[in-house]
């Protein structure tokens, strides 16, 4: 084929194969393709965990840790809050008492509720249940269990932890001492006689109510 000829055929296309070319979108890379659909993923991945993230962190236990040094002056409980509880606390009420206790008095503030249970058969005997909510790191000392002052051993609460201090200097009674972990919350029954089954039997049916 001559220049004639070349010149010849090529100016034969057809105008509508030229304008349909010209019309024609570019192509698009695969790749930019591949990249497009990588981030779309990546960001529903980062909503997704957001999401449960947040919903955790709603739904977060609370949780108390506490030691108990028996080598300082006093007994002292060491009290780390590991989240803290937003809104109402749960009460305690004791479901079983002996029939000879009645109570007296009631002291509620903030987060702490005192019950006074007096005898109605020895004015002289009587029988304190407290509890107090913690919400920060803080110390509990018990001024009046000195070393020496007491023996104690662990007990089971419905299966949460807990010590009962018995005096050995010549008074009668001592402390029942247990924990909620998950609620954050001290209990404790303050009693003023030698029948230690009697108070685990009241430290164990001590009811808890969430409003």
């Amino acid at each position: 084929m001559n220049g004639q000829e070349l010149f010849q055929t090529l100016t034969d296309i057809d105008d509508g194969l030229i304008l349909e070319a010209e019309e024609a979108p570019p192509r698009q890379k695969p790749f930019r393709g591949l990249l497009r659909y990588a981030a779309a993923a990546c960001l529903a991945l980062v909503v997704v965990f957001t999401a449960i993230f947040a919903t955790n962190a709603l739904n977060m236990e609370p949780r108390l840790r506490y030691t108990v040094r028996y080598r300082e002056r006093y007994v002292t409980y060491l009290m780390k809050v590991t989240a803290v509880q937003w809104g109402s606390m749960p009460e305690y009420t004791p479901d079983w008492l002996p029939g000879r206790y009645v109570p007296v008095r009631e002291y509620r503030q903030d987060r702490t509720r005192d019950v006074t249970y007096q005898s109605s058969v020895d004015e002289g005997e009587y029988l304190w249940f407290h509890y107090r909510h913690i919400t920060e790191n803080t110390t509990h000392k018990l001024a009046d269990l000195p070393l020496g002052s007491y023996e104690t051993w662990d007990v089971d609460i419905g299966g949460k932890p807990g010590a009962v201090y018995r005096f050995t200097d010549g008074r009668t009674g001592g402390y029942l001492i247990w924990m909620d972990e998950e609620s954050c919350t001290m209990l404790m029954l303050s009693f003023r006689h030698e029948d230690i089954d009697e108070m685990l039997r009241i430290a164990r049916s001590v009811r808890k109510e969430t409003k």
